[in-house]
């Protein structure tokens, strides 16, 4: 039987299976990558400056499902830019982990328990409308689509 890098038998981790897939660039090439490389103009050569700093985007993660959370966690750890920097599993705590944290960016699930995504939405975008509020959804109803962009979600 050929080898596949999904089979279940294998032990390693999916994201390591993931990283051997889509290796990341070496470190020193990841700034050319994203097109913030700068250089400097000294007598006929350029010489590369080496103090450009990234700026780390915190994430709040809103999901009722703990293997939905995980996945994204995962996820946004192969990126150096971003930090989850907490996880919430219904609205209301939700609520209160902006209310605590105020993330850059909340990740949020539409149908949820207690209190379902549109209204905090409506909610976090009121009150912090700096935090970028995107919405998750295994549905395909578009409704609920412009209504939680209509509510303030930025996408």
């Amino acid at each position: 039987m050929p080898q596949y890098p999904f089979y279940p038998q294998d032990n390693r981790s999916f994201a390591r299976v993931a990283m051997e897939i889509h290796p990341r660039m070496e470190r020193r090439y990841a700034q050319e990558e994203r097109g913030v490389t700068l250089q400097k103009e000294t007598g006929g050569q350029s010489t590369r400056l080496t103090d450009v700093q990234t700026t780390t985007i915190s994430v709040l993660l809103v999901d009722d499902h703990a293997l939905m959370r995980e996945g994204l966690r995962q996820l946004l750890a192969l990126e150096e830019d971003f930090q989850v920097v907490d996880e919430a599993v219904n609205g209301f705590e939700a609520i209160q982990k902006v209310r605590e944290l105020q993330p850059a960016v909340v990740l949020m699930d539409i149908s949820m328990p207690v209190v379902d995504g549109i209204s905090v939405t409506q909610q976090i975008t009121h009150e912090f409308p700096e935090v970028a509020v995107i919405m998750l959804t295994m549905h395909r109803r578009a409704q609920q689509g412009v209504q939680a962009i209509k509510t303030g979600a930025r996408g």
